[in-house]
């Protein structure tokens, strides 16, 4: 599919503009503008790590830029263990829950960061990111991307507030799509370097498995390895051992409800956190996951195009994993991208209202919590009761409302192929 193509694909029928994409088209450059205009306040927030410097705020970008200055002093492994990684003098100050659990090639893309001043790195990071991330979205979708962003504000300020890798995932899989979908098997390195953060990447991978994408995957799947080298050789074979034990400790740390749960968007998080008990929770996780896998191998047997199976598979991509924050959800950002011409022409107003305002609100409700609170993170001897998080019930049902439109526009779509003989034989 061309550049022209995809542009076209977010118009609605008849070639007349939806009027929320007008009203949001005029003011994106506005918006735009203003998402990099708040670095300059943040700026202010994410002091600095430095011998005399007492941390007040502790945000995710600082536990990389700690864990950068670990892997210069070549102690990336010990970054894994969190009774190391939490001696460091800021996590010590501040009494932040925040282990270092992404794979070892995510020690690669933050190592530089204490090559410079942690203000300067963060605004470098996330000025370079959001970038990207903004320039995907109007990629796929066009004049519509002002749509986009405005239904999921809460997801972009909450990303670029902490510093975290949400619009870097979501750019990667972006291009991965794009590329996907223009048929071009090279774009599978993007997808390939998803590496550092594959849990986000599992519906997108089955969604390109399920299409017969081979070559595409196989590409990712060189990128992925040639990256696990890459730290291979920089950290040895002991990273790994490291990682593994990481990753154990964050199992029983999500069981115990050591992690900020309201931030999540989860079914785990939110039966964990309705009283459910953590095994229970986790099992009801894992149907959820299934359901999303079975639904994305029957849009593709069923026929729905690239596009379509992609943009639902990243709109799903944030239910599948127990391991999933609102920082994260510029992931479904994309997702929703993609689809957002579909939506426009297909979907009744209601309905479009409706997806719109569950993705605002499974965004903002975590990180608007946080900020009421003043407590972004917990102590690790503070678990327990957390508030019910919703957020995924809002995830859920977007994507419930997602399918029906899908299941109109297919229909929609064959009556109009069955139309097109009679009116020629006319």
């Amino acid at each position: 599919m061309t550049g022209a193509a995809q542009k076209q694909s977010t118009m609605p029928a008849g070639g007349i503009e939806d009027p929320s994409v007008t009203l949001c088209a005029k003011y994106r450059i506005g918006l735009i503008v203003l998402f990099f205009l708040l670095l300059i306040p943040r700026y202010g927030v994410v002091e600095a790590i430095a011998p005399g410097v007492k941390i007040k705020e502790l945000v995710d970008f600082h536990a990389f830029y700690m864990v950068s200055q670990m892997v210069l002093r070549g102690e990336a492994a010990a970054s894994y263990v969190f009774q190391v990684l939490f001696a460091e003098p800021a996590y010590a100050e501040t009494g932040t829950f925040m282990p270092w659990t992404y794979p070892p090639p995510a020690l690669l893309l933050v190592a530089p960061f204490s090559l410079l001043p942690t203000k300067i790195a963060y605004v470098i990071f996330v000025t370079a990111s959001l970038g990207l991330f903004l320039f995907v979205i109007h990629r796929i979708a066009g004049r519509a991307s002002g749509l986009v962003l405005v239904a999921m504000m809460p997801a972009v300020l909450s990303c670029l507030s902490c510093g975290q890798t949400g619009f870097l995932a979501a750019a990667l899989l972006g291009l991965a799509a794009l590329g996907l979908i223009e048929g071009r098997s090279r774009a599978g390195a993007a997808l390939g370097l998803m590496v550092i953060k594959p849990h986000l990447a599992i519906t997108f991978g089955l969604a390109a498995l399920t299409m017969g994408r081979i070559r595409f995957l196989a590409v990712a799947v060189a990128v992925g390895l040639a990256a696990c080298a890459a730290a291979t050789l920089a950290f040895g074979w002991p990273i790994w051992t490291a990682f593994l034990g990481a990753v154990g400790d964050a199992k029983e740390f999500l069981l115990l409800g050591y992690y900020p749960l309201v931030r999540m968007v989860s079914a785990y998080a939110f039966l964990k956190t309705a009283g459910v008990p953590a095994e229970w929770a986790l099992a009801a996780q894992s149907v959820v996951a299934i359901g999303i896998a079975g639904a994305i191998l029957l849009a593709a047997r069923l026929g729905y195009t690239p596009r379509q199976v992609i943009g639902f598979a990243l709109m799903a991509g944030v239910t599948v994993s127990p391991y999933a924050y609102d920082y994260d959800m510029p992931v479904y950002a994309v997702g929703l991208a993609l689809l957002i011409g579909d939506l426009l022409r297909w979907g009744h107003r209601a309905e479009q209202a409706a997806i719109f305002a569950l993705g605002f609100f499974a965004s903002t409700y975590g990180y608007g919590l946080t900020l009421l609170w003043g407590a972004l993170h917990r102590s690790m001897d503070e678990p327990g009761a957390m508030p019910n998080t919703p957020a995924a019930l809002a995830v859920l049902a977007a994507l419930a409302l997602v399918v029906r439109i899908m299941l109109r526009a297919r229909a929609g779509r064959s009556a109009e192929g069955a139309a097109v003989p009679v009116a020629l034989a006319a």
